[in-house]
């Protein structure tokens, strides 16, 4: 028995082929398992900071990247028992075979790792992003997602380094330096990049606004659903959705409608043209009492006979309602039209419609 366990297949005898195999199985029947067991120990290592409940989105965000860092672990501690034989000393980019395959091994767990702590930052930005919206500031609902993606940027930056100057044992000094003209390309695609950076900070130092106002920037006017590192979102009133590059608050107007103290009304009503000027101006200021006397209406009213119309009289109203939801803002803009019509027809006139007198030449079917 022995015997047949110290034969050789390639270099390796088969005890240490079948250490190699039981392993391999081991990892890919037990990966998932072992990658509960671990992340259930991170999970409560945070439990601290993290409701019991929110274990399943942890889970869901986890899970996959732990099990495939677990899985390329046990491969590797796998490969490292064998011994390659000489038929297999075969140079890839004058490196060895099996330094080849120990970097790309190396380079397939940092990759995981890597995937691992983003998934992670996810889930501390989902917490951080829970907390925030329980809060009456707005401010902290906008951090959240820039702290996320910078520290993903800060991560993802910082994989690159170790994978290069750590696994792949390259000389990044050199590495930069040789990069010559092609860095002075990639400084110039990157000042977009830059510009929209300085953009995020100067949304975050000036707020101009915050996640949840109406706003309008340029020609995208909407509700701010999140500041990103580098554009803004906005959702429109159709529902679509807009990304704004955050570089345009640096040189764009940023027009924000939830912080003004009312909204403007500004409409023309149009009288039938059998309306006499002393129920013109009966109705001219019936309507400013009603204006000026509602209390739920700023007092800065106007009511003019403004023009005479192609087809009606026309009176211009401006008043001003208190900035509410947009849903109680029209609501109140209808009960004051509602009001018009019945301050129009108390003093028996009408809304004008459009009307066509067409007018026949008798004579014309003489000529004909």
């Amino acid at each position: 028995m022995t015997n047949i366990l110290n034969m050789e297949i390639l270099g390796n005898s088969l005890q240490r082929i079948g250490i190699f195999l039981v392993i391999i199985l081991f990892a890919f029947v037990f990966s998932s398992y072992l990658s509960k067991i671990f992340s259930s120990f991170i999970f409560r290592l945070l439990r601290k900071y993290t409701p019991e409940h929110y274990g399943e989105k942890f889970y869901a965000l986890v899970l996959q990247p732990l099990q495939y860092l677990v899985l390329v672990m046990i491969i590797r501690t796998a490969i490292e028992s064998l011994t390659y034989p000489p038929s297999w000393k075969i140079e890839f980019w004058n490196m060895p075979l099996q330094v080849v395959l120990d970097e790309l091994l190396w380079s397939i767990v940092l990759l995981s790792l890597t995937w691992l702590l983003l998934r992670l930052i996810d889930y501390i930005a989902f917490i951080l992003h829970e907390r925030a919206a329980v809060t009456d500031s707005k401010s902290d609902d906008q951090l959240v997602p820039f702290i996320k993606d910078a520290l993903k940027i800060f991560i993802v930056v910082n994989a690159l380094f170790v994978l290069l100057g750590v696994v792949l044992d390259l000389d990044l000094t050199s590495l930069l330096a040789g990069l010559g003209i092609g860095g002075l390309a990639i400084a110039f695609a990157a000042q977009e990049s830059i510009k929209d950076i300085f953009g995020s900070i100067t949304v975050f130092l000036d707020k101009p606004f915050v996640v949840g106002d109406v706003v309008k920037i340029g020609e995208a006017e909407g509700t701010i659903e999140k500041v990103g590192l580098r554009s803004t979102t906005i959702r429109t009133g159709n529902l679509t959705v807009i990304t704004v590059p955050n570089k345009k608050m640096l040189d764009s107007n940023v027009e924000n409608h939830t912080i003004r103290s009312h909204r403007r009304v500004r409409q023309v009503i149009g009288l039938s043209y059998d309306t006499n000027a002393m129920q013109l101006k009966e109705i001219t200021g019936d309507l400013i009492d009603f204006l000026k006397n509602n209390p739920r209406l700023n007092r800065d009213v106007v009511v003019v006979f403004d023009e005479f119309g192609e087809n009606s009289l026309n009176l211009l109203v401006i008043y001003y309602i208190p900035f509410t939801a947009y849903e109680e803002h029209m609501q109140e803009k209808e009960k004051v039209n509602y009001r018009i019509m019945e301050i129009v027809r108390s003093h028996g006139s009408s809304l004008a419609f459009p009307v066509r007198e067409i007018k026949i030449d008798p004579d014309l079917f003489k000529r004909l």
